[in-house]
C-alpha cells in the first residue's frame, strides 16, 4: 500500500495554496502526523481500514475535519487523494 508521507502532504498543500489562494502553514504538526498514521491502524493483526478507498477516506476525513493547516484543508484533502492514486491534476 502506498501511504502519504509528511513531505508529500506538505508539498501538496503548498501547491494548492499557491494555485488557489489562502494562507500557508501547519497549525498542528502532531495532529498531522497522527492523521498520516491513521490509515495504517491495525488491531489484533487486522487492518482497521481495509482497501484503497477506505484508507483514502480516513486521510480525507482527518485532513478536512481536524484542520491541521492554516487554510485549504478540504482542498488539500481532495488533492492529496487524487495526486496519490490518480494520474494528474490540471486546471
Amino acid at each position: 500500500m502506498n501511504y502519504l508521507t509528511g513531505e508529500e502532504i506538505l508539498a501538496i498543500h503548498s501547491e494548492i495554496i499557491d494555485q488557489t489562494g489562502g494562507l500557508h502553514g501547519v497549525r498542528d504538526a502532531g495532529l498531522l502526523a497522527s492523521i498520516l498514521e491513521r490509515p495504517k491502524t491495525a488491531f489484533g493483526g487486522k487492518e482497521m481500514h481495509r482497501g484503497l478507498f477506505k484508507k483514502a477516506a480516513v486521510y480525507m476525513e482527518g485532513l478536512a475535519r481536524y484542520h491541521v493547516f492554516t487554510d485549504g484543508n478540504k482542498r488539500t484533502a481532495i488533492a492529496a487523494w487524487l495526486k496519490k492514486h490518480c494520474r494528474k491534476i490540471t486546471r
